[in-house]
């Protein structure tokens, strides 16, 4: 069976990438098509979405400001089945005015390709006004480091 250090080698994208992490495919991820359901490459590139705003210090979620998921998209590329282990990468890759834009790209260990690219719009959140809130320049200068 093929490793994530074969994966690292053969794409070393992968590991030059703020956030990435190894998932394990479970029996139950899988659906009637015997292929991992879509929500679960959603729920994936969600963990490491939420692990690279550990990264950057100044995105909390304090009861006030935070960030909200605007939109995503994702396009399937390549079918993962059990068993399989899953990396997900995570990375900031454009930086607006009100918003940024993170991609996670999701890889097949056993396949040894990736399976999955997904886009998501972030925008930060005031959680007590119910509205967005403006994108602090601490924010862009912490967004700008994970580029």
């Amino acid at each position: 069976m093929a490793t994530t250090e074969e994966l690292l080698k053969a794409i070393p994208d992968i590991s030059q990438a703020p956030v990435y992490m190894e998932v394990p495919v479970l029996w139950g991820d899988m659906d009637s098509a015997q292929h991992v359901n879509n929500l679960i490459y959603l729920k994936w590139s969600e963990t490491s979405r939420i692990s690279l705003f550990d990264e950057i210090d100044q995105i909390t979620f304090d009861g006030k400001n935070g960030v909200i998921l605007g939109w995503q998209d994702i396009k399937y590329i390549y079918p993962i089945t059990f068993p399989d282990t899953a990396v997900i990468t995570a990375a900031v890759v454009d930086i607006q005015e009100d918003r940024f834009f993170i991609e996670s790209k999701i890889y097949s260990v056993r396949h040894q390709r990736i399976a999955a690219v997904t886009k998501q719009s972030i925008l930060p959140y005031d959680y007590q006004k119910l509205k967005k809130a403006p994108l602090t320049k601490k924010w862009q200068e912490n967004l700008r480091r994970l580029m």
